[in-house]
């Protein structure tokens, strides 16, 4: 069975200064949900911040893995 979780989030714009708010639909299996849930409960937050939370640190994360893998190919050209 699948969830449906809606996530809304609020930007400020300070060039603007208007609150921009993007929404999205998610569709979760339930071992994901519960997961989801599990968090929330446990941090005290709603799900919407653990969603957009986790969402930065997979970005970062990535973003990591691509500095680490450009390193070790630069690497790997200079030493050929």
């Amino acid at each position: 069975m699948l969830s449906v979780i809606e996530v809304k989030s609020t930007e400020s714009s300070d060039n603007l200064r208007k609150i921009v708010t993007n929404t999205i639909h998610v569709w979760l299996d339930d071992k994901t949900y519960r997961l989801l849930k599990r968090l929330a409960r446990k941090r005290g937050e709603n799900r919407n911040i653990i969603l957009r939370e986790s969402l930065r640190r997979l970005a970062e994360l990535d973003r990591i893995k691509t500095r680490r893998s450009k390193k070790i190919a630069s690497g790997l050209r200079s030493s050929q």
